[in-house]
């Protein structure tokens, strides 16, 4: 054995004495911080086998340009331990305004005492979700047996923004309406978990699992787009004294949904203070009205792809005809004489969509109204969507005369966007597409799922829609100049329809008008709905001011040149 070996032996005992001796004040140390300090928590876990959970986060929401409308966040419980609280007034007091409670309110959950032994209880729930803000506001008090739980939540930056189409997540991570419920699954992600099986565990639990945060949709609503959609509708209902009310904008091409406004509307942060839960209710696409005359866009339509008229026939109206033992009139109860087709549309006579729709015979009329997509949900990716009720020949409670009721739009329930999307169709050369909320879902970074527009029939022929898009450029000055857009040449339809309750036709309307532009190249279609005005009780004074002002917007805001720069630039 060498010299060297021999000098070096008590140095290399001695490195190795002191490393055992680390590990063994390590080793001793962990068995104090479990065994000791956290003795209670490791039994627990060790006896139940249990596991921890560990938050994933919801998926966020963003508009087409990427705008948030819905992250994920953090909420706080707060509870009390009233026998640790020494001045509960003083407590109470500044607590109140924090979690939205009167100061006797909380001073009676904090008093509250066991019923058998008379002790203050150990624990009392005070608040749930509060948002972060508030929460730390609570923590920086510092106060004795206040108690915090975080957990996650749901935050809605734009406030009332879209909370129709979004709808909301509540204090439970439990999704309902909207893009939150139907998508819930993809948004919501997997919680990883920890395990602990033994009391005897020394160091921090093992991760089994790590969460997986929810996937992030990126939507077709434009916000820029969204927010005049909801002030125009809103401005509205002050102006004529509406109710209610819906404006859908979709582009024609695509079936994309670019704003889905609706009135009165909820913030879905606050979503508990709503009045009722039919205020929560998506009225664009649950909850069904009589059209009115804008149907008969679709009727004069199924004629002229049927070839049973054109639009330079004429008819002789004589202000009444019976139908099935029923006599209808015109809205105006007056006798027109001689009119083309494209005074039907600019007069909204009812006794020329009669006309037409008897022309076509039950059979073809009804084969249209099915084609055109009414009975039937439209497929949109959001929750809660009915099909309407068209009554069709051969069931119990359809009569002779309801092919002449629906001709105008009388007599059947369509949902707006049902309507939307068969003006659409018109608009997009006769194909009806399947309109969509969500363009794209994203894995961070990544895309895990691209929409493609979807054509879900064609309805009439490119020419016939052609040609209805003429009659409706050359009516709508004649029907109602308040819908024409300055510079621009628009396709368009009023609609006034009586509200049926009760059995009974009431005198309370839906004001409502349909239109797209630039009609010879559409870049939007807009439904305007309004329910029970009070100041105007027609769709020509009310629904279609409404469309002007929004369509003007959206022209400017989508860069779309006046029809004389346009088409000379061509």
């Amino acid at each position: 054995m060498s010299v060297e070996f021999e000098r070096a032996r008590p140095n290399r005992i001695l490195f190795l004495g002191v490393a055992f001796a680390g590990m063994a004040l390590l080793l001793f140390m962990r068995l104090i911080y479990w065994q000791v300090m956290r003795r209670d928590e490791v039994v627990r876990y060790g006896a139940e086998d249990t596991s921890i959970s560990t938050m994933a986060w919801r998926g966020t929401i963003q508009d087409c340009h990427g705008h948030y409308l819905a992250i994920p966040s953090l909420v706080y419980d707060v509870g009390a331990s009233p026998q640790l609280i020494t001045d509960r007034v003083a407590v109470a007091t500044t607590l109140a305004p924090l979690v939205g409670l009167p100061v006797p309110d909380l001073l009676e959950k904090l008093d509250q005492r066991d019923p058998v032994t008379q002790k203050p209880v150990s624990f009392v729930p005070i608040a749930r979700g509060l948002p972060t803000v508030t929460g730390q506001q609570i923590k920086a008090l510092g106060f004795l047996g206040i108690k915090l739980d975080v957990r996650p939540g749901r935050f809605y930056p734009e406030g009332k923004l879209a909370a129709a189409v979004l709808g909301f997540v509540n204090g439970e991570q439990q999704s309902y309406y909207g893009l939150e419920e139907y998508y819930d699954t993809r948004l919501r992600g997997v919680s990883g978990f920890k395990m602990a099986s033994s009391p005897q565990v020394l160091f921090d639990l093992p991760v089994v699992q790590a969460p997986r945060n929810g996937l992030d949709l990126v939507l077709t609503i434009d916000r820029v787009v969204q927010r005049a959609a909801e002030k125009n509708l809103e401005q509205a209902l002050r102006e004529y004294e509406a109710e209610s009310g819906v404006i859908i904008v979709m582009d024609p091409r695509t079936g994309a949904i670019l704003a889905m406004a609706v009135a009165p509307g909820y913030d879905p942060n606050a979503f508990a203070r709503v009045r009722s839960p039919a205020d929560y209710v998506n009225t664009a696409i649950s909850a069904q009205y009589e059209p009115g005359s804008v149907f008969k866009m679709v009727t004069m339509a199924a004629g002229l792809d049927a070839g049973v008229i054109s639009p330079e026939d004429t008819y002789y109206d004589e202000g009444s005809v019976v139908v099935g033992e029923r006599t209808f009139q015109n809205w105006d109860r007056k006798a027109h004489g001689l009119c083309s087709m494209t005074d039907v549309l600019a007069r909204s006579l009812n006794l020329g969509a009669i006309h037409v729709a008897r022309k076509l015979g039950t059979s073809r009329f009804y084969d249209a109204v099915r084609r055109f997509g009414f009975g039937e949900p439209t497929g949109i990716d959001l929750a809660g969507e009915i099909p309407g009720t068209v009554r069709m020949p051969g069931s119990p409670d359809w009569y002779p005369a309801d092919l002449a009721a629906h001709s105008f739009g009388q007599g059947l329930a369509v949902t707006p966007l049902q309507m939307t999307a068969a003006v659409a169709a018109l608009a997009n050369d006769g194909l009806l597409m399947r309109p969509y909320v969500v363009d794209r879902i994203l894995d961070g970074d990544r895309v895990v799922w691209q929409a493609k527009p979807q054509v879900v029939r064609r309805v009439v022929s490119e020419e016939t829609a052609e040609k209805l898009t003429n009659m409706l450029v050359d009516a709508l000055p004649q029907e109602t100049p308040l819908g024409v857009v300055p510079g621009y040449a628009a396709a368009g339809k009023t609609g006034t329809a009586q509200i049926f309750e009760k059995g009974r036709y009431d005198d309370a309307i839906i004001a409502s008008f349909a239109g797209y532009l630039p009609a010879d190249d559409p870049r939007f279609v807009v439904l305007v709905k309004l329910d029970r005005p009070k100041r105007e009780a027609w769709g020509s004074r009310a629904a279609a001011p409404v469309w002007r002002r929004l369509a003007t917007e959206l022209c400017v805001y989508m860069g779309i040149p006046p029809d004389g720069a346009r088409l000379a630039e061509r």
